[in-house]
């Protein structure tokens, strides 16, 4: 049986390693605080759907059958479930929401398009599934996709999915935090799978992973947010399309003491944004020639700020202790908080773009881990 729909109405307020450490910049280092806002940039009516696992975690965007559509994980080794919602032509999402039967707790979602197939990958216990979704939908009995298991290291998280040596293939990079180092299949989608290969990072505990432009390599980079050691690895990609597998070469530098729980990285024209998940801070690092990460500001957000998108030119961040979501927008490079709305929901964690409504604007869904809730924040 599934948990009913909630629709809530609430208006919105306010790989060697290097011990020398992330260089700080000038003395003079800007700290944002905003303490009272309100939201101005979402609609004051949220719809929220409830979750057919508990603890929903990892949220992801993508196609089903044509539809705008999410997938949640879920963090739950009880139900083992992630919820599946699809856009229709009304722009609404199917009532009840449908639910996948995975086998195990999962934490981190993503979505990928090859061949014209649609394909769901979900972050496992000691191994990472990917399945296409399977059709048609479902809303009384939970869907059993046809899984492909890749056995990766210990506590998997990030993913990233990307033709990373420039065969016109996929391939796939698993941040093992219960790990210190990353698990790198090439050609993801081959038949049979390929094995993983390891790839140190030159820090303990890697949690999650980002695509980064370096000033070497033969391809897209990678920063990888390590968890144990409180690092961050810049990883070169040394990758060719005649490479028998994919190859790089990591660097990590040791962060500020100021962040407490490094959770979340987000890279853009910017350069590098992290979340404290012990704090109430996102920090941002330009990466200079060299490949050397330089703190260059903190911004004061909400209490426990979690995941982290890139939405409509800024950037918004969940924070977990305070139900809400803050904006960032960047003024001649200075970031602020220039926002911060509920989210209908308890805990937020994870955060998702897509143009829910079809309206042609960027809306956001956030994943409420302590509520079973999936909240919708449409662009005003």
């Amino acid at each position: 049986m599934y948990p009913k729909i909630v629709l809530a109405l609430i208006f919105l307020s306010g790989c060697g390693s290097s011990n020398d450490g992330a260089q700080t910049g000038n003395s003079n280092l800007a700290v944002t605080s905003t303490p009272s806002l309100t939201c101005s940039l979402f609609r004051p009516s949220i719809t929220s759907y409830g979750t057919a696992g508990k603890l929903p975690y990892g949220i992801a965007s993508g196609n089903y059958a044509g539809k705008l559509s999410l997938l949640v994980g879920s963090n739950d080794t009880v139900t083992n479930s992630g919820t599946f919602l699809v856009t229709s032509a009304d722009a609404g999402f199917s009532v009840p929401p449908s639910s996948v039967q995975l086998p195990g707790a999962s934490s981190e979602v993503k979505s990928t398009a090859y061949n014209n197939v649609d394909y769901w990958f979900m972050s496992l216990s000691n191994s990472v599934v990917y399945f296409p979704m399977p059709q048609p939908l479902s809303n009384s009995t939970p869907m059993v996709p046809t899984l492909t298991t890749i056995p990766t290291g210990s506590l998997p998280r990030g993913i990233v999915i990307h033709d990373l040596n420039g065969d016109q293939k996929p391939d796939l990079i698993v941040a093992n935090r219960g790990a210190d180092y990353l698990s790198v299949v090439s050609d993801v989608f081959a038949t049979p799978t390929p094995s993983a290969i390891q790839v140190t990072t030159g820090g303990k505990g890697p949690g999650h992973v980002q695509l980064i432009s370096l000033d070497s390599g033969s391809g897209p980079g990678l920063a990888v947010l390590n968890y144990g050691d409180k690092s961050l690895s810049l990883c070169v990609n040394n990758s060719t399309p005649t490479s028998l597998s994919l190859s790089f070469s990591c660097n990590a530098t040791q962060l500020p003491t100021s962040i407490t729980v490094p959770d979340r990285i987000l890279v853009g024209k910017f350069g590098i944004a992290i979340s404290d998940l012990g704090g109430t801070t996102v920090s941002f690092f330009t990466v200079s020639k060299g490949n050397v990460p330089t703190l260059s500001q903190q911004v004061t957000v909400g209490r426990r700020p979690a995941d982290l998108i890139a939405w409509d030119k800024s950037i918004v961040v969940a924070n977990l202790l305070d139900d809400t979501v803050s904006v960032l927008q960047s003024t001649n490079g200075t970031f602020s908080q220039t926002d911060v709305c509920g989210t209908g929901g308890k805990a937020p964690r994870g955060i998702v773009s897509g143009d829910f409504n079809q309206d042609g604007k960027l809306d956001i869904a956030v994943a409420n881990q302590n509520s079973d809730t999936i909240s919708i924040l449409l662009h005003q």
